[in-house]
Protein backbone atom coordinates (compact mmCIF):
# COMPACT_ATOMS: atom_id res chain seq x y z
CA UNK A 1 0.00 0.00 0.00
CA UNK A 2 1.36 3.52 -0.94
CA UNK A 3 1.83 5.68 1.84
CA UNK A 4 1.68 9.73 1.55
CA UNK A 5 2.35 12.50 3.95
CA UNK A 6 0.24 15.55 3.44
CA UNK A 7 1.49 18.44 5.15
CA UNK A 8 -0.14 21.88 6.44
CA UNK A 9 -0.58 24.31 8.96
CA UNK A 10 -4.04 24.19 9.83
CA UNK A 11 -7.13 21.90 9.86
CA UNK A 12 -9.97 24.87 10.35
CA UNK A 13 -12.64 25.63 7.70
CA UNK A 14 -11.04 27.10 4.70
CA UNK A 15 -9.49 26.26 0.93
CA UNK A 16 -6.38 24.79 1.96
CA UNK A 17 -7.97 22.98 3.97
CA UNK A 18 -10.59 21.65 1.92
CA UNK A 19 -7.94 20.47 -0.47
CA UNK A 20 -6.11 18.64 2.42
CA UNK A 21 -9.54 17.03 2.82
CA UNK A 22 -9.73 16.37 -0.86
CA UNK A 23 -6.26 14.58 -1.35
CA UNK A 24 -7.11 12.23 2.21
CA UNK A 25 -10.38 11.15 0.62
CA UNK A 26 -8.39 10.56 -3.00
CA UNK A 27 -5.84 8.57 -1.47
CA UNK A 28 -8.63 6.41 0.41
CA UNK A 29 -10.66 5.77 -2.43
CA UNK A 30 -7.28 5.00 -4.07
CA UNK A 31 -6.09 2.37 -1.81
CA UNK A 32 -3.21 4.43 -0.55
CA UNK A 33 -2.73 5.01 3.29
CA UNK A 34 -2.58 9.23 4.07
CA UNK A 35 -1.27 11.06 7.07
CA UNK A 36 -1.86 14.36 7.77
CA UNK A 37 1.19 16.90 9.31
CA UNK A 38 0.31 19.88 10.49
CA UNK A 39 3.30 22.41 11.32
CA UNK A 40 3.28 24.53 14.65
CA UNK A 41 -0.15 24.14 15.64
CA UNK A 42 -1.46 21.81 18.39
CA UNK A 43 -5.44 23.21 19.14
CA UNK A 44 -8.12 20.55 18.07
CA UNK A 45 -9.97 21.93 14.69
CA UNK A 46 -12.90 20.81 12.70
CA UNK A 47 -11.14 18.42 10.31
CA UNK A 48 -9.36 16.69 13.47
CA UNK A 49 -13.04 14.87 14.24
CA UNK A 50 -13.37 14.22 10.50
CA UNK A 51 -10.05 12.39 10.12
CA UNK A 52 -10.46 10.32 13.39
CA UNK A 53 -13.84 9.11 11.83
CA UNK A 54 -11.84 8.11 8.53
CA UNK A 55 -9.26 6.37 10.57
CA UNK A 56 -7.02 9.01 9.15
CA UNK A 57 -3.57 9.82 11.66
CA UNK A 58 -3.21 13.27 12.20
CA UNK A 59 0.45 14.55 13.16
CA UNK A 60 0.89 17.66 15.48
CA UNK A 61 3.89 18.91 16.04
CA UNK A 62 7.25 21.34 15.70
CA UNK A 63 10.05 21.52 13.41
CA UNK A 64 11.80 24.19 14.20
CA UNK A 65 13.15 25.22 17.16
CA UNK A 66 12.21 22.39 19.01
CA UNK A 67 14.64 22.78 22.27
CA UNK A 68 12.36 25.64 23.36
CA UNK A 69 9.56 23.30 23.62
CA UNK A 70 8.72 22.62 27.53
CA UNK A 71 6.96 20.35 27.27
CA UNK A 72 8.89 16.85 27.29
CA UNK A 73 6.24 14.57 25.36
CA UNK A 74 6.12 17.74 22.61
CA UNK A 75 10.07 18.17 22.91
CA UNK A 76 9.85 13.76 22.08
CA UNK A 77 7.70 13.94 19.62
CA UNK A 78 9.16 16.75 17.56
CA UNK A 79 12.42 15.16 17.55
CA UNK A 80 11.30 11.71 16.35
CA UNK A 81 9.50 13.17 13.50
CA UNK A 82 12.54 15.91 12.70
CA UNK A 83 14.57 12.96 12.40
CA UNK A 84 12.13 10.86 10.29
CA UNK A 85 11.37 13.15 7.90
CA UNK A 86 14.58 14.41 6.94
CA UNK A 87 16.57 11.03 6.83
CA UNK A 88 13.81 8.19 6.66
CA UNK A 89 10.73 11.02 5.16
CA UNK A 90 12.10 8.71 0.76
CA UNK A 91 11.45 5.34 2.77
CA UNK A 92 8.65 5.44 4.46
CA UNK A 93 6.06 7.78 1.88
CA UNK A 94 5.74 7.25 -1.83
CA UNK A 95 5.01 11.35 -1.94
CA UNK A 96 4.97 13.95 0.60
CA UNK A 97 1.64 16.85 -0.33
CA UNK A 98 2.45 19.52 0.87
CA UNK A 99 -0.75 22.64 0.52
CA UNK A 100 0.19 26.29 0.31
CA UNK A 101 3.57 27.48 -0.35
CA UNK A 102 3.53 29.35 3.28
CA UNK A 103 3.93 25.59 4.67
CA UNK A 104 6.28 24.40 1.97
CA UNK A 105 8.41 27.38 2.54
CA UNK A 106 8.95 26.25 6.27
CA UNK A 107 9.22 22.75 6.35
CA UNK A 108 10.98 22.27 2.76
CA UNK A 109 14.34 22.21 4.32
CA UNK A 110 12.94 19.38 7.02
CA UNK A 111 11.14 17.34 4.31
CA UNK A 112 13.81 15.57 2.19
CA UNK A 113 12.07 13.57 -0.32
CA UNK A 114 12.34 13.56 -4.33
CA UNK A 115 8.66 13.25 -4.80
CA UNK A 116 7.81 16.87 -3.55
CA UNK A 117 4.38 18.54 -4.64
CA UNK A 118 3.94 22.27 -3.01
CA UNK A 119 -0.26 23.18 -3.87
CA UNK A 120 -0.41 26.92 -4.74
CA UNK A 121 -3.88 28.01 -3.34
CA UNK A 122 -3.58 31.41 -3.22
CA UNK A 123 -3.05 34.68 -5.16
CA UNK A 124 -0.84 38.02 -4.91
CA UNK A 125 -3.61 40.14 -4.33
CA UNK A 126 -3.57 38.25 -0.61
CA UNK A 127 -0.34 40.09 0.06
CA UNK A 128 1.01 43.59 1.09
CA UNK A 129 1.98 45.14 -2.67
CA UNK A 130 1.20 42.01 -4.02
CA UNK A 131 4.14 40.14 -3.81
CA UNK A 132 4.54 36.69 -2.38
CA UNK A 133 6.93 36.73 0.69
CA UNK A 134 7.98 33.13 -0.26
CA UNK A 135 11.68 32.48 -0.27
CA UNK A 136 13.14 31.85 -3.95
CA UNK A 137 14.62 28.52 -2.63
CA UNK A 138 10.68 27.15 -2.90
CA UNK A 139 11.01 27.14 -6.59
CA UNK A 140 14.28 26.21 -6.91
CA UNK A 141 14.61 22.14 -7.03
CA UNK A 142 14.00 20.23 -9.73
CA UNK A 143 12.44 16.87 -8.10
CA UNK A 144 9.65 19.32 -6.43
CA UNK A 145 6.56 20.15 -8.02
CA UNK A 146 4.34 23.34 -8.02
CA UNK A 147 0.84 22.78 -8.30
CA UNK A 148 -1.17 25.16 -9.64
CA UNK A 149 -4.80 25.65 -9.88
CA UNK A 150 -5.39 28.24 -12.06
CA UNK A 151 -2.70 29.59 -14.82
CA UNK A 152 -2.64 33.31 -13.30
CA UNK A 153 -0.80 31.85 -10.37
CA UNK A 154 2.05 30.27 -12.48
CA UNK A 155 2.18 33.64 -14.28
CA UNK A 156 2.08 35.34 -10.90
CA UNK A 157 5.03 33.49 -9.36
CA UNK A 158 7.20 33.56 -12.64
CA UNK A 159 6.53 37.39 -12.61
CA UNK A 160 8.09 37.99 -9.56
CA UNK A 161 10.71 35.14 -9.53
CA UNK A 162 12.09 34.65 -12.99
CA UNK A 163 13.27 31.41 -13.91
CA UNK A 164 11.78 28.42 -12.24
CA UNK A 165 13.78 25.43 -11.28
CA UNK A 166 10.81 22.77 -10.01
CA UNK A 167 8.50 21.46 -12.05
CA UNK A 168 5.37 23.24 -12.75
CA UNK A 169 2.20 21.44 -12.89
CA UNK A 170 -1.64 22.62 -13.28
CA UNK A 171 -4.40 20.68 -11.51
CA UNK A 172 -7.76 22.38 -11.96
CA UNK A 173 -10.12 21.92 -8.63
CA UNK A 174 -13.40 22.70 -10.75
CA UNK A 175 -14.15 20.78 -13.45
CA UNK A 176 -17.25 22.91 -14.37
Amino acid sequence: MKKILIANFCLEIGGGEKLVFELVQFALENNMKPTVFIIDNYRKEYYDSVYKKMHVRVIRTRLDHIFSLKDPFKFLRALYWKIKLIYFASATYNSVQVVNLFTADKIREHIRHKKRFFWHIGNAIQYPDRRYTYSKEVFSNPDDSIVYINRYQQQEIEAQYGQIGARQVGFKLFLN
